[in-house]
């Protein structure tokens, strides 16, 4: 009776497998685990930089794409460890007193001998001035805890844009009227962040936030003044910057995302892959090898098919949320790349920012118009 039973148990948990849907990218999950064994990863932001994390998690331990659902606490035991769930870090000083606001999380991955850390961040940077002394942490606290730390990636923007009615920080109504405090304390909280958390650990990303924020298309374009006062900080530092935005813009939000503002998995993997790719130019670890990353530098731009455009189905929207026609949207490709070139979204909706991307961008059309697949070689 007890063998009948452990059959039976088996079976269940083979099909629920068999489910499971597997991470295609143009990094696979063998060059994933090279990179990371033995690692220390950190990653610190809002809700958009946990559900991240949570995807990463799952495709280091198992190579798949996570399908757990969207509840701000998500699944205990693969998404991160047992027994981590209502754990909180910083302290209520000002913005947020909700828990899942103030979280903290650890994943171990036995196999490889590697562990991922999450902080939740209700702004880019604050330290005891905000934070008082309180029997919490604040984000000086953690620098201290992940320093000599292999990677830590950090992304931080569509909090800044609420209306928090800070002056004296600079984070009055950034979202509706973007003044130059707003950039002025914004730049000088990024750099704060790359001096105290990327310099001390062996490489440092910064994740630009992807497209549109909460209010949305009215913060857009302060969306888009952070991802560009970002990306100058970070490059004058010479440190990692993983893009993100040029995945999908605000006509095709409701394709690309579970609620308007939460990613699918595939996307979340494909900040993956950019995440990879940047952290590879820094550890040098030899494991991304002819696919784009590794030790010579000439392979970083590696040439390959583009990830295809495909329509993807609705989701149901998760219960964290704060039109236009549907449009066919960027989906990973189903197939493993050697490395795919990154295009722009078929027709923005936004206008371009003056800094210069790293790829050209195509010519925005008078009409918006169909997405057609880019053929492979």
């Amino acid at each position: 009776m007890a063998r009948l039973r452990f059959d039976c148990v088996l079976l269940v948990v083979l099909a629920i497998r068999a489910t499971a849907k597997r991470a295609e990218g143009r990094y696979s999950w063998e060059q994933a685990k090279c990179m990371f064994k033995g690692r220390k990863i950190a990653f610190g932001g809002d809700s958009n930089q946990r559900y991240h994390s949570w995807t990463f998690n799952v495709f280091l331990e198992t190579g798949e794409l996570r399908d757990c659902h969207y509840g701000k606490w998500g699944c205990e035991g693969s998404d991160y460890d047992e027994g981590e769930r209502n754990q909180y870090w910083s302290p209520d000083w000002g913005r947020s007193k909700e828990g899942t606001h103030r979280m903290y999380m650890k994943k171990t991955f036995k196999d490889i001998g590697a562990q991922s850390q999450y902080w939740f961040l209700q702004t880019t940077w604050f330290d005891e001035e905000e934070a008082g002394k309180t029997d919490y942490e604040h984000m000086g606290d953690v620098a201290k805890q992940i320093t000599g730390y292999d990677l830590v990636v950090v992304s931080s923007g569509w909090w800044e844009l609420k209306p928090w009615g800070e002056k004296d920080r600079g984070y009055d109504k950034c979202g509706d009227s973007w003044e130059s405090d707003c950039e002025k304390y914004y730049a000088a909280d990024v750099k704060k962040v790359v001096e105290e958390w990327f310099k001390p650990a062996k490489a440092g990303v910064w994740r630009e936030s992807s497209c549109c924020g909460d209010n949305q298309p009215k913060w857009m374009e302060g969306v888009e003044k952070t991802n560009e006062i970002a990306k100058k900080v970070i490059n004058d530092e010479n440190m990692g910057y993983a893009e993100t935005f040029y995945l999908y813009d605000f006509d095709s939000l409701y394709d690309s995302t579970v609620d308007g503002t939460h990613a699918k998995p595939e996307f979340y993997h494909e900040w993956t892959m950019n995440i990879m790719e940047q952290a590879e130019k820094q550890l040098r670890t030899g494991c991304l090898g002819g696919s784009g990353g590794g030790g010579d530098e000439s392979e970083d731009e590696g040439e390959g098919p583009s990830p295809t455009k495909q329509p993807t189905s609705s989701d149901e929207s998760e219960d964290e949320s704060d039109g236009g026609r549907p449009e066919p949207t960027y989906q990973p490709s189903s197939g493993s790349t050697a490395n795919p070139s990154r295009d722009p979204t078929y027709q923005p909706s936004y206008q371009p920012t003056s800094v210069a991307t790293p790829r050209p961008t195509s010519q925005p059309t008078s009409q918006p118009v169909a997405a057609t697949p880019r053929p492979t070689s």
